[in-house]
C-alpha cells in the first residue's frame, strides 16, 4: 500500500527503486546497499566523482554546462521586463536592455573561451584552466563596470527600433490606403464608362 501511495508499482523492489534514481539522475551513482533500504541519501559520492576520470562521462557532463549558462542568462536578463526601474519604459526599450545584457553575457563567454584557447597554446591542461579563469575574470569585472552603460545603449537602440517600427507601420498603412483609393477611383472610372 505504501508503494502505491508514493507512486511505485505494487511489485516494486530494490532494483526498481535504484532504477528510478538512476533514470532521474543519470550523472550520479547510487549505492545499492542504501537503495536497498530506500534511503533518500543513496548517493555514492566516490563513484559519482570517479566518473569524472572517465573522459566520455566528463565530456557528456561538460556538454550540458553551456545550456545552463544560456538559461541563466535568459532568465536574469528577462528581469528587465518586470523590473520596477523599467516600469515607465516601453516594451521596445525593455527588450533593448535585455538584448544588451544577453550580448554582454555572450561577450563574457567569448573572453572565457579566448582565454582558455590562449592558455591551451601556452600550456595545455593547466593553461587552459588558468586562461579560461583569467578571461572570465576580465569579462566579469568589465561587466560590473559597464553593465548600466551597455544596457542604456541597448535601451536607446530598442527605443529607436520601436519608433522606426511605428513609422514604417504608419507608412505602410498610408500606402495601403492610397492604393485602395487609387483602385477604387480606377474601378469608378471603368464602371462610369459602361453606364
Amino acid at each position: 500500500m505504501l508503494r502505491h501511495f508514493v507512486g511505485l508499482n505494487p511489485g516494486a523492489n530494490v532494483q526498481s527503486y535504484l532504477k528510478i534514481l538512476q533514470d532521474q539522475h543519470p550523472y550520479l551513482k547510487f549505492s545499492f546497499s542504501q537503495a536497498e533500504v530506500y534511503k533518500r541519501g543513496a548517493l555514492d559520492v566516490k563513484a559519482t566523482l570517479g566518473q569524472l576520470a572517465d573522459a566520455k562521462a566528463a565530456k557528456a557532463m561538460a556538454r550540458k554546462i553551456p545550456y545552463v549558462g544560456i538559461l541563466f542568462s535568459l532568465g536574469t536578463n528577462a528581469g528587465e521586463f518586470v523590473s520596477d526601474q523599467n516600469k515607465y519604459k516601453s516594451e521596445w526599450e525593455k527588450g533593448g536592455r535585455a538584448a544588451a545584457g544577453i550580448g554582454m553575457d555572450i561577450g563574457i563567454a567569448g573572453l572565457t573561451a579566448g582565454g582558455a584557447t590562449l592558455g591551451t597554446m601556452i600550456c595545455p591542461g593547466p593553461g587552459t584552466l588558468i586562461g579560461g579563469a583569467v578571461g572570465a575574470t576580465i569579462g566579469i569585472v568589465a561587466s560590473f563596470q559597464l553593465e548600466d552603460k551597455i544596457k542604456d545603449v541597448g535601451e536607446k537602440a530598442g527605443k529607436w527600433a520601436g519608433e522606426t517600427y511605428k513609422d514604417l507601420s504608419k507608412a505602410a498603412g498610408d500606402i495601403a490606403d492610397d492604393l485602395s483609393d487609387k483602385l477604387s477611383d480606377a474601378g469608378n472610372f471603368v464602371t462610369g464608362l459602361f453606364k
